[in-house]
């Protein structure tokens, strides 16, 4: 019975080793994209962000101008271009990793 409980004991733990290893190399990969992609995010809405509030600056006076930039520019623009950017640069690391390992696997 000793060699029996050991056996399952040492299966069991084998096992729980080899998952515990695996999701946390996946949960490191979609922890590290996310956080990629959040910076990207941020980075790209900050100088949209700084784009826009130039070009605000700078138009005339007339009246009715802001509300015109308004409507042109609602003020989540920067998040949401922020946001596309990141996604098609996502998009393009992603196809590119693809495009790699598929050259590796002919290799």
């Amino acid at each position: 019975m000793p060699i029996l409980a050991g056996l399952l004991i040492n299966l069991f733990g084998g096992l729980a080793t080899f998952l515990a290893g695996y999701i946390t190399k996946k949960l490191a990969a979609g922890v590290t994209a996310m956080t990629v992609f959040g910076a990207l995010t941020l980075a790209l809405y900050g100088a949209l962000a700084l784009l826009l509030n130039s070009i605000a600056a700078t138009l005339p006076s007339w009246p009715g101008m802001e509300v015109a930039a308004w409507v042109a520019f609602p003020d989540n623009a920067p998040a949401c271009v922020g946001a596309v950017i990141s996604a098609r640069v996502a998009i393009a690391v992603y196809w590119w990793n693809v495009r790699s390992l598929q050259f590796l696997a002919d290799a």
